[in-house]
């Protein structure tokens, strides 16, 4: 890469992270009012589910950063699908069989992940170095050319996110078929909405990464950020939406943080136990 092609990767790294950091500070700006409400204003504030919500909406100096910015972002990844995880086992009627199935090919991937994390870093920094480049007075940190690993990176992320949409969307056949099934209850349908929309957009995002690997110069930077960003951005909305489910009497219409179908669900008394948990975790 040329001097000014590096100064141009640079320079779209900053703006790319800088609109990324906009866009959550405005995110958070219209949903926290909703967050104290179903969230910090509850009984047990500090659950399973609040960690796992702070947590996928979370995101030697040059080449340290590298590693440790992968893996921050690599986190927040994993925060997001032991959501999807918990919703699925919700929709299955707590069926131990989806969540040792879901778990084994959770861990593999996390096995897998790091590894390659660790391993593509590696390569990254011994022989496709990050370098210091002054531009405009100051000193950026940027990959002279995409990590030869990334590309597996998105796929495994990809591939178990479609795996939860396969599992989600044969939920929602039985759902349209067996309306009186014992195991769907009131919340199913919201369950069901907004896992589809988020995996049909998110999988878009990571097939842009996939893409985006396989560039010259350094628009992976611009990929990785947005594939951080936007999927905890996304099931901080949905667990917004699941709490509302249950908080009928603390409804908010014309709440900023809805951004999805408007939610006419009310909650029976004989609410399945797990979906139930959904609120307490």
């Amino acid at each position: 890469m040329s001097l000014s092609d590096i100064q141009g990767a640079a320079e779209r790294g900053l703006i790319v992270r800088s609109v990324a950091l906009s866009i959550l500070l405005y995110d958070y700006s219209l949903t926290l009012t909703d967050e104290i409400d179903l969230f910090w204003l509850q009984e047990k504030p500090w659950t399973l589910a609040t960690c796992l919500f702070l947590g996928s909406g979370s995101d030697d100096v040059r080449q340290k950063w590298l590693l440790f910015e992968t893996f921050l972002g690599t986190l927040n990844t994993w925060a997001v699908q032991l959501i999807l995880q918990l919703r699925l086992y919700a929709l299955y009627g707590s069926s131990r069989r989806i969540a040792w199935f879901c778990g084994v090919l959770f861990f593999s991937q996390v096995l897998l992940i790091t590894g390659l994390v660790i391993r593509g870093c590696y390569i990254l920094i011994v022989s496709k170095p990050v370098v210091g480049t002054l531009v405009h007075g100051l000193t950026f940190c940027v990959i002279r050319d995409p990590s030869t690993y990334s590309w597996v990176y998105w796929t495994l992320v990809a591939s178990f996110e479609a795996f939860v949409l396969v599992l989600t969307l044969r939920r929602g056949y039985q759902y349209c078929y067996q309306q009186g099934s014992p195991m769907l209850t009131n919340i199913s349908p919201t369950l069901l909405r907004d896992s589809v929309t988020y995996t049909l957009i998110i999988g878009l995002v990571y097939f842009l990464n996939i893409v985006l690997s396989f560039t010259s110069d350094s628009n992976i930077d611009i990929g990785g950020v947005v594939g951080f960003t936007l999927p905890g951005l996304m099931n901080g909305r949905m667990m917004l939406n699941v709490r509302r489910v249950f908080e009928t009497h603390r409804q908010f219409p014309s709440s900023p943080s809805q951004i999805s179908f408007s939610n006419t669900l009310q909650v029976e008394e004989n609410v399945e136990p797990i979906a139930f948990s959904l609120r307490y975790l």
